[in-house]
């Protein structure tokens, strides 16, 4: 009986439809009461208190595209001593759903009902649960602070560490004021001599006086309340008051397939954890300043901004009209390439097929038209030879722009004669812009004035590589793109060490990917291909290992055995060229299906393939799986991913990997892949080789807000940063505009030569009036100007407001 009223709880007793119908009606107004009375409670304290409905269970599988398949950890399942009496209540729960056709069954997996938007009672994992149990609350105040959970969400207390939130409680105030003291005795002798009045019993009177305190006493001054957080931890209850919800964060891994183990109240496990972290976030707060104070320090000569005229015709060139996240990253990329002395370093992420190339073409443009040489690295070659194609076009020989473009790739070593060629020609400075792999890497390569390096998916490059990476960078502006970025590059970028630009706005017409997480089946297989053949398309078939391909092949002509279908391979391990090759002859239909390792997840951009199978998906990294996703859906045709896996392979994160693409299916997610990656495996170390990381110790939240306060404290510090405020002025306005004037000439600051007759000098005056950060720094640098070369012509004093108008906005 108790086995039974745990799973049936308040439905325990119901036995007819009318019965359940009852207990509804019951249970929806007994709750929208209380939630007015917690909100009002919550109002008092200061604090705005909103009820969410339990949206996220309607339709479960249309959210997260999660398939009925559950993915569990391998390794020995204790059993149940329950289990055949499990079996009989979950038949009479059936019975229940069946005749009283009001209870939606609803399973972690997402099995989509059509009762499922009935508002009634739900099945979840085998309970009977309401939909006001499922409700969830957002919590805030004027003070900028805010928290939303549903029931069963994990969270961290400063204090007491992972819990989980169970539900919200109204109780009776312990600890008043003494005000509040006297007022509230106050009111009781009043109650009791309006009952005397009234001429009620003793016995009535005894009776209304035995309920003071307690959930019967209705009266806000005789019974002051105060709304709670009922938070469960692994050995007792804890209840937060909403005003002090402050101390509580998301555990933002508590949503994963795999949940954190509940920290104990007692004992001290939760500090000495606390105190861990605290001593690594002060230990990596003192190398985040080294690297602040490094990087301050670094100085070079910042681009012309005079050709920026000429970056403007190149972006004209451009097919297709930008989106607005594409041109803040145009903005952002210049203002660290011409108005800043400090190398540039940004991070910019964007989903894949939404315009990161672009960025980087037109920052390559701009190095290339300041005289300085560029360099583009790609991890693979067939994602250099794209990258090449695109950059020939657009400011190669045969574009209107006529730059010198090379390539260094695989095979062109400098004992070969193209290879020392090639290098010859980039060290005297014949190259303007050179697109490599690993090769760039190579130690024997010398630049004669390298400007610009972007790296194209920086989660490809290894440790060792990008220490080397770091060599070559010394003093270089440096552009990362990546559609996921790793862990570590993303906490360096929250954390304020590296500039990052987000590109979240979709082409127009583009449609999210459809995620399919199944257990591998033949079956599945047979059926997604024929799916994809029947429109007229073509698939990817992609497994981890090159000695998996010829298997995979077997397997395809098995399930197609009239030979209709045409199959083609490609991996790393082909003769060099012939991967590259076989791709290019898939992309023009020759084949149906491309059989591939990760040789295909950078730069293979084929729009008429919109279906992608993934077999052993558990043993992939997720930016990998986000990768190999992104390869279809870039048309305006539906893409579908299968990410297949074997059910005896599942490991804890593997398993959290998949739910991972299952939920974040929406455009634009890659950011979010790359927290939810960050949560699942740790920061790493920030700035070393360790990739465990402390976050998972404490919740990512709490964590970074102890980096951050470490951060403050070591700089002396330990207040709110302000944030830097941009003032949007109109064109023309408050800024030096590098636009053509009424004469096609361009309006960038510059000193008549009449002023400065010799020509190093004044570009070397020119560069110091722009470069100036205070209004104080032009004013005593025109009174230099003024004593070395006699007062000021007018169209410099002009030249000069421009100048201070610049300043003034930009130290906002």
């Amino acid at each position: 009986e108790e086995r039974r009223q745990k799973k049936l709880g308040k439905y325990a007793n119901v036995k007819s439809k009318d019965d359940l119908k009852k207990l509804e009606e019951e249970e929806r107004e007994t709750s929208s009461k209380d939630n007015e009375r917690k909100a009002a409670v919550a109002r008092e304290a200061g604090v705005t208190l909103t009820v969410l409905e339990a949206t996220e269970f309607e339709n479960l599988s249309e959210k997260s595209n999660f398939e009925p398949i559950n993915v569990q950890a391998s390794g020995p399942q204790k059993r149940s001593w329950f289990k055949e009496l499990d079996e009989e209540l979950n038949n009479e729960i059936d019975n229940m759903m069946n005749e009283g056709d009001g209870i939606a069954a609803v399973s972690v997996t997402g099995d989509d009902d059509d009762s499922a938007n009935t508002g009634g009672p739900r099945v979840i994992n085998g309970k009977v649960v309401s939909q006001e149990d499922m409700q969830g609350i957002r919590v805030g105040s004027a003070g900028g602070w805010s928290l939303e959970v549903f029931p069963g969400d994990f969270v961290v207390h400063r204090k007491y560490g992972i819990g989980r939130f169970d539900k919200t409680v109204l109780k009776s105030r312990t600890k008043l004021s003494e005000e509040e003291q006297e007022a509230r005795d106050k009111r009781r002798e009043e109650i009791v001599r309006e009952l005397m009045a009234a001429r009620n019993t003793t016995e009535e009177i005894q009776s209304v006086v035995s309920k003071f305190g307690t959930d019967d006493d209705n009266d806000p001054i005789s019974n002051p309340l105060s709304t709670l957080l009922e938070i469960a931890y692994n050995d007792a209850i804890v209840h937060v008051p909403v005003d002090r919800a402050y101390r509580l964060s998301r555990y933002r891994a508590g949503d994963a397939a795999i949940k954190p183990r509940l920290s104990r109240v007692k004992g001290e496990a939760w500090s000495k954890a606390k105190n861990k972290v605290e001593v690594n976030t002060l230990q990596m707060a003192q190398d985040v300043l080294a690297l602040y104070a490094t990087r301050e320090t670094l100085k070079r000569s910042p681009f012309d901004p005079s050709v920026e005229g000429k970056v403007k015709a190149f972006g004209e060139t451009f097919g297709y009209e930008p989106t607005p996240d594409q041109y803040k990253c145009f903005e952002a990329v210049e203002n660290d390439m011409v108005w800043r002395t400090r190398p540039m370093d940004r991070l910019v992420c964007g989903d894949v097929g939404f315009g990161k190339t672009e960025v980087a073409l037109r920052a390559l443009f701009r190095c290339v038209a300041n005289g300085r040489q560029a360099a583009l690295l790609a991890p693979t070659g067939v994602l250099a030879a794209q990258h090449t194609k695109n950059v020939l076009q657009r400011m190669g020989e045969e574009s209107g722009f006529d730059y010198n473009i090379a390539v260094l790739r695989g095979g062109m070593g400098k004992n070969t004669k193209a290879g020392r060629q090639l290098r010859e020609e980039i060290a005297s400075g014949k190259v303007d812009l050179v697109v490599g792999t690993h090769a760039l890497l190579s130690k024997g390569l010398q630049f004669k004035d390298l400007g610009l390096l972007v790296v194209d998916e920086e989660q490809r490059f290894g440790v060792k590589q990008k220490e080397r990476l770091k060599l070559i960078c010394n003093g270089v502006d440096v552009l990362t793109l990546t559609a996921t970025p790793i862990p570590r590059t993303l906490q360096m970028s929250l954390s304020g060490i590296r500039d990052t630009s987000t590109i979240r706005s979709p082409p127009p017409m583009r449609k999210p990917t459809l995620s399919i997480v199944q257990e591998y089946n033949e079956d599945v297989v047979k059926h997604a291909i024929e799916l994809e053949l029947q429109r007229g398309g073509q698939c990817y078939y992609v497994v981890p290992r090159i000695a998996q391909l010829d298997e995979a092949e077997a397997m395809i002509s098995k399930l197609f055995p009239d030979g209709d279908v045409r199959v083609i391979q490609a991996h790393g391990r082909m003769a060099r060229g012939a991967a590259e090759e076989n791709v290019a002859s898939f992309a023009e239909g020759n084949y149906d299906i491309l059989l591939a390792t990760t040789v295909i997840e950078n730069g293979v951009d084929i729009p008429s393939v919109n279906t992608i199978l993934i077999q052993n998906a558990q043993a992939f990294g997720m930016s990998t799986l986000y990768q190999l996703r992104g390869r279809v859906g870039r048309s305006s045709l539906q893409g579908f991913a299968y990410f297949l896996h074997k059910e005896e392979a599942i490991t804890e994160q593997s398993a959290m990997r998949l739910q991972a693409m299952a939920d974040l299916h929406e455009l634009g997610s890659g950011f979010d892949v790359a927290n939810r990656d960050l949560e699942i495996r740790g920061a790493g170390s920030l700035l070393g080789t360790e990739q465990s990381g402390m976050a998972a110790k404490v919740g990512f939240d709490l964590y970074m807000r102890m980096l951050k306060k470490s951060i403050r404290q070591l700089r002396g510090l330990d207040l709110p940063m302000v944030p830097r405020t941009n003032v949007l002025l109109p064109d023309g306005e408050g800024s030096i505009e590098v636009s053509a004037g009424p004469d096609d000439t361009d309006n960038a600051f510059k000193i008549p030569k009449s002023y400065i007759p010799d020509h190093e000098e004044r570009l070397k005056e020119e560069g110091a009036a722009r470069l100036a950060e205070s209004t104080t720094q032009l004013v005593d640098l025109t009174n230099l100007w003024k004593e070395t070369y006699g007062p000021l012509p007018s169209s410099l004093q002009v030249g000069k407001h421009d100048t201070y108008n610049h300043i003034s906005y930009n130290s906002f």
